[in-house]
């Protein structure tokens, strides 16, 4: 994909070069504006060569299997979705723990922020310690 879109744009560049060059070369008066004219018409034919070789047949089949792939992640999506709603009705109080809930997503917690526990992830020892003995708080 990169390698035609490289192509494409190496195409335009040596359009816009020739059209340039023989702008350089016209005299002023009429025959530079047709020139103009036709330089224009050059690379707009340069910008569209890409799009009358397009195979419609090999785009539709992309669409297609894009869409059927989005459609088993979708229901993957809701599927998982739907169990994680299970557990928080269970921990929200509706069968797990009495008063024990799950901080909800995006702005539980103190100040809109959800506080998740590090012990045993700063600086890679279990009490939270620095390896120099010295705690550390970040």
């Amino acid at each position: 994909m990169l390698e035609l879109i490289r192509h494409w744009l190496v195409g335009i560049t040596c359009a816009a070069m020739l059209v340039a060059l023989g702008e350089s070369l016209i005299p002023a008066g009429s025959i530079r504006r047709i020139a103009r004219l036709t330089g224009g018409l050059v690379l707009l034919a340069a910008i569209l060569n890409p799009l009358l070789k397009l195979d419609t047949t090999a785009l539709t089949r992309a669409l297609t299997e894009y869409k059927l792939e989005l459609s088993a992640y979708s229901a993957d999506l809701e599927e998982e979705n739907e169990i994680l709603m299970k557990v928080r009705r269970i921990y929200s109080g509706q069968g797990g723990r009495p008063g024990h809930r799950l901080p909800s997503y995006g702005g539980g917690g103190r100040g809109g922020r959800v506080a998740y526990s590090t012990v045993g992830y700063r600086h890679g020892q279990p009490d939270g310690r620095a390896a120099g003995g010295a705690g550390a708080d970040h």
